[in-house]
């Protein structure tokens, strides 16, 4: 019996190789996230920081420009921040729709694998019918022919 050949098997290949691509991308799309709420993260920080600094600083007295300079600061922080959170909207979307690419990917792959599977399994039953084919030949030759299935003996003839 022949090997079993997948004539689907290179675009199986290649649908395995761009599904394994898109979840690479996904992935370092991911880290980009990770690394803008991180950013985010800390600029919160700074201004809370900064805000505590200033209310702290008020409270002693300060010049008039000196209230300008620190308010002008968070304002400039207040501005960073939302600028982040807009980057942050744009890579998420980002990420939803790089998500759908890998979900097509996936099922695309996934239905030439399940086609694999059925040309496999009739392969199969087709491999144990030859099968039981060449089993019925041997035995109705043995029985309609006692001596065919003999193995003859060596030197006497």
């Amino acid at each position: 019996m022949k090997q079993f050949k997948f004539s689907l098997n290179t675009v199986l290949d290649y649908k395995e190789r761009v599904e394994e691509n898109e979840k690479n991308i996904l992935a370092s799309m991911r880290a980009v996230m990770k690394e803008l709420m991180a950013q985010l993260a800390a600029l919160q920080e700074a201004y809370k920081l900064h805000t505590e600094e200033y209310v702290d600083s008020t409270s002693k007295g300060l010049f008039p420009h000196e209230v300008a300079t620190r308010l002008t600061y968070l304002k400039t922080i207040e501005k960073k921040i939302e600028q982040k959170l807009q980057e942050i909207s744009r890579q998420e979307a980002r990420i939803a729709k790089q998500l759908e690419v890998v979900v097509e990917a996936t099922k695309e792959k996934k239905t030439i694998g399940k086609l694999k599977e059925k040309h496999y399994e009739k392969y199969v039953q087709e491999s144990l019918k030859e099968q039981e084919k060449l089993i019925d030949e041997f035995v109705t030759n043995t029985r309609s022919n006692p001596g065919a299935g003999a193995i003859p003996h060596g030197g006497q003839s």
